[in-house]
């Protein structure tokens, strides 16, 4: 069960009781990266522990570096784009990266777009985008 702060998931205990274990999720983002999306330059990213803050003039991709990520959760774009018109121009694919910690341990998610949007998780190809939601938690 995912709840607004976190996991739950009943579990024995060692007295062989079933109880409730909580754990909180702290998604950590270690790696991000972008190949051919949008107007964003071919880029691996490496976010300071803590918050970053992402500035530049207006036009520059700083919604467009964030649109990915959100990517990452399952849903389309906030922007109520296409799948194709997240595409830089003049290609025929994107990539997107993100090595995450998530679950008590690494991940590594990709999603690569042409028409459509086809995801991996730890090398395994996943059904449907809201399958990746599930998991990372970004």
């Amino acid at each position: 069960m995912l709840g607004p702060k976190g996991m739950a998931q009943v579990v024995r205990n060692p007295k062989g009781e079933l109880v409730i274990k909580k754990e909180k999720i702290t998604p950590l983002v270690k790696k991000y990266k972008f190949i051919n999306y949008r107007n964003l330059k071919d880029k691996e990213i490496t976010p300071a522990k803590g918050i970053n803050i992402i500035c530049g003039e207006n036009a520059q991709g700083k919604t467009n570096l964030i649109e990915g990520i959100y990517l990452f959760s399952g849903e389309r774009s906030f922007r109520g784009s296409k799948d194709s018109e997240l595409i830089g121009f003049e290609k025929e694919t994107a990539k997107l990266k993100i090595c995450f910690y998530s679950h008590e341990r690494e991940q590594e998610a990709e999603i690569e777009i042409e028409q459509h949007r086809k995801i991996s998780l730890n090398g395994v190809n996943l059904k449907s985008p809201t399958e990746i939601g599930e998991q990372c938690h970004i």
